[in-house]
Protein backbone atom coordinates (compact mmCIF):
# COMPACT_ATOMS: atom_id res chain seq x y z
CA UNK A 1 0.00 0.00 0.00
CA UNK A 2 1.50 3.49 -0.98
CA UNK A 3 1.64 6.17 0.60
CA UNK A 4 -1.11 8.26 -1.33
CA UNK A 5 -3.41 5.74 -0.99
CA UNK A 6 -2.92 5.94 2.86
CA UNK A 7 -2.78 9.76 2.44
CA UNK A 8 -6.25 9.29 0.36
CA UNK A 9 -8.63 7.44 2.62
CA UNK A 10 -7.09 10.12 5.82
CA UNK A 11 -8.24 12.39 3.63
CA UNK A 12 -11.79 11.10 2.65
CA UNK A 13 -12.40 9.71 6.32
CA UNK A 14 -11.53 13.58 7.74
CA UNK A 15 -13.79 15.32 4.94
CA UNK A 16 -16.62 12.59 5.33
CA UNK A 17 -16.15 13.02 9.33
CA UNK A 18 -16.68 16.99 9.01
CA UNK A 19 -19.25 16.80 6.39
CA UNK A 20 -21.46 13.69 7.15
CA UNK A 21 -24.02 12.85 3.84
CA UNK A 22 -21.67 14.96 1.49
CA UNK A 23 -22.07 13.50 -2.09
CA UNK A 24 -19.68 10.62 -3.75
CA UNK A 25 -19.30 13.09 -6.73
CA UNK A 26 -18.98 16.36 -4.28
CA UNK A 27 -16.39 14.92 -2.52
CA UNK A 28 -14.68 13.78 -5.69
CA UNK A 29 -14.64 17.22 -6.67
CA UNK A 30 -13.72 18.58 -3.10
CA UNK A 31 -10.95 15.85 -3.01
CA UNK A 32 -9.37 16.39 -6.67
CA UNK A 33 -9.75 12.47 -6.99
CA UNK A 34 -11.51 10.30 -9.78
CA UNK A 35 -14.58 8.47 -9.40
CA UNK A 36 -12.95 5.26 -9.61
CA UNK A 37 -10.08 6.39 -7.08
CA UNK A 38 -12.78 6.96 -4.57
CA UNK A 39 -15.20 4.22 -5.29
CA UNK A 40 -12.30 1.98 -4.52
CA UNK A 41 -10.97 4.33 -1.30
CA UNK A 42 -14.79 4.12 -0.01
CA UNK A 43 -15.34 1.04 -0.55
CA UNK A 44 -11.90 0.20 2.03
CA UNK A 45 -13.21 2.63 4.30
CA UNK A 46 -16.60 0.97 4.29
CA UNK A 47 -15.19 -2.76 4.66
CA UNK A 48 -13.27 -1.71 7.71
CA UNK A 49 -16.40 0.09 9.39
CA UNK A 50 -15.10 3.84 9.37
CA UNK A 51 -17.79 4.45 6.98
CA UNK A 52 -21.31 3.79 5.45
CA UNK A 53 -22.87 4.72 2.30
CA UNK A 54 -26.27 5.34 1.88
CA UNK A 55 -27.94 5.76 -1.86
CA UNK A 56 -31.00 7.75 -1.19
CA UNK A 57 -32.63 9.30 -4.42
CA UNK A 58 -30.17 8.49 -6.47
CA UNK A 59 -26.90 9.70 -4.67
CA UNK A 60 -24.74 7.70 -2.88
CA UNK A 61 -24.01 9.78 0.33
CA UNK A 62 -20.91 8.95 2.94
CA UNK A 63 -21.17 8.89 6.71
CA UNK A 64 -18.65 8.20 9.33
CA UNK A 65 -20.13 4.89 11.49
CA UNK A 66 -21.85 5.64 14.02
CA UNK A 67 -24.95 7.63 12.57
CA UNK A 68 -28.38 6.04 12.37
CA UNK A 69 -30.12 5.47 9.39
CA UNK A 70 -32.95 7.85 9.88
CA UNK A 71 -30.57 10.73 11.08
CA UNK A 72 -28.69 9.70 7.26
CA UNK A 73 -31.92 10.06 5.94
CA UNK A 74 -31.73 13.79 7.21
CA UNK A 75 -28.47 14.85 6.15
CA UNK A 76 -29.13 13.57 2.88
CA UNK A 77 -32.44 15.36 2.71
CA UNK A 78 -30.63 19.07 3.57
CA UNK A 79 -27.67 18.64 1.09
CA UNK A 80 -30.26 20.21 -1.14
CA UNK A 81 -31.07 23.85 -0.78
CA UNK A 82 -34.24 23.81 -2.00
CA UNK A 83 -35.29 21.27 0.37
CA UNK A 84 -33.26 22.69 3.37
CA UNK A 85 -35.08 25.95 2.44
CA UNK A 86 -38.68 24.30 2.53
CA UNK A 87 -38.16 22.73 6.43
CA UNK A 88 -36.52 25.80 7.50
CA UNK A 89 -39.38 27.23 6.61
CA UNK A 90 -41.86 24.61 7.77
CA UNK A 91 -39.88 24.34 11.24
CA UNK A 92 -41.04 27.85 11.78
CA UNK A 93 -44.32 27.87 11.64
CA UNK A 94 -46.35 25.26 14.17
CA UNK A 95 -49.56 24.79 12.08
CA UNK A 96 -48.23 24.28 8.60
CA UNK A 97 -48.11 26.29 5.49
CA UNK A 98 -49.71 25.90 2.09
CA UNK A 99 -48.30 25.30 -1.68
CA UNK A 100 -49.28 28.90 -2.33
CA UNK A 101 -47.75 29.92 0.97
CA UNK A 102 -44.19 28.40 0.52
CA UNK A 103 -44.06 29.45 -2.84
CA UNK A 104 -43.92 33.24 -0.84
CA UNK A 105 -41.62 32.23 2.04
CA UNK A 106 -38.74 30.50 -0.26
CA UNK A 107 -39.01 32.49 -3.64
CA UNK A 108 -39.79 28.80 -5.12
CA UNK A 109 -42.26 28.37 -8.30
CA UNK A 110 -45.33 26.67 -6.79
CA UNK A 111 -44.87 23.68 -9.20
CA UNK A 112 -41.24 23.64 -7.67
CA UNK A 113 -42.61 23.52 -4.13
CA UNK A 114 -45.49 20.52 -5.43
CA UNK A 115 -42.18 18.10 -6.26
CA UNK A 116 -40.05 18.96 -3.43
CA UNK A 117 -43.58 18.20 -1.25
CA UNK A 118 -44.48 15.11 -3.51
CA UNK A 119 -41.03 13.32 -2.67
CA UNK A 120 -40.99 14.85 0.94
CA UNK A 121 -44.65 13.22 1.77
CA UNK A 122 -43.46 9.92 -0.20
CA UNK A 123 -40.43 9.60 2.04
CA UNK A 124 -42.22 10.20 5.72
CA UNK A 125 -40.38 13.30 5.93
CA UNK A 126 -43.98 15.64 5.63
CA UNK A 127 -47.60 15.20 5.88
CA UNK A 128 -50.41 16.94 4.86
CA UNK A 129 -53.64 17.94 6.21
CA UNK A 130 -56.40 20.17 4.47
CA UNK A 131 -53.85 21.80 2.20
CA UNK A 132 -51.25 22.57 4.54
CA UNK A 133 -47.68 20.42 4.66
CA UNK A 134 -46.12 19.84 8.15
CA UNK A 135 -43.00 18.40 9.14
CA UNK A 136 -42.96 14.70 10.97
CA UNK A 137 -40.11 14.68 14.04
CA UNK A 138 -40.09 18.56 13.63
CA UNK A 139 -37.61 18.69 16.42
CA UNK A 140 -35.17 16.04 15.35
CA UNK A 141 -35.12 17.54 11.89
CA UNK A 142 -34.09 20.97 13.79
CA UNK A 143 -31.20 19.95 15.10
CA UNK A 144 -30.20 18.38 12.45
CA UNK A 145 -30.76 21.71 9.92
CA UNK A 146 -28.78 23.46 13.07
CA UNK A 147 -25.59 21.15 12.98
CA UNK A 148 -25.76 21.37 9.17
CA UNK A 149 -22.83 22.73 7.25
CA UNK A 150 -21.94 22.71 3.64
CA UNK A 151 -18.74 21.53 2.49
CA UNK A 152 -16.88 25.38 0.94
CA UNK A 153 -17.12 23.86 -2.44
CA UNK A 154 -21.22 23.58 -1.90
CA UNK A 155 -20.84 27.08 -0.40
CA UNK A 156 -19.15 28.67 -2.91
CA UNK A 157 -21.98 27.35 -5.50
CA UNK A 158 -24.88 27.77 -3.74
CA UNK A 159 -23.68 31.78 -2.88
CA UNK A 160 -23.11 32.21 -6.86
CA UNK A 161 -26.31 30.81 -7.56
CA UNK A 162 -28.01 33.45 -5.12
CA UNK A 163 -26.33 36.11 -6.57
CA UNK A 164 -27.70 35.43 -9.81
CA UNK A 165 -31.28 34.67 -8.43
Amino acid sequence: MSVTEVSARDAILGYVRSYPGIHFRALARNLGLGSGTLNYHTHILAENKLITMLRFRKNKHLFPVGIGLFDQRCLALVRSTSTRALIEVLLSQKDGLTNKELSHKTRLAPSTISWHMQRLLKDGFVHQTNEKYSLCEAEHLRKIVAGYEDAPIDRLVTNFTRLWS
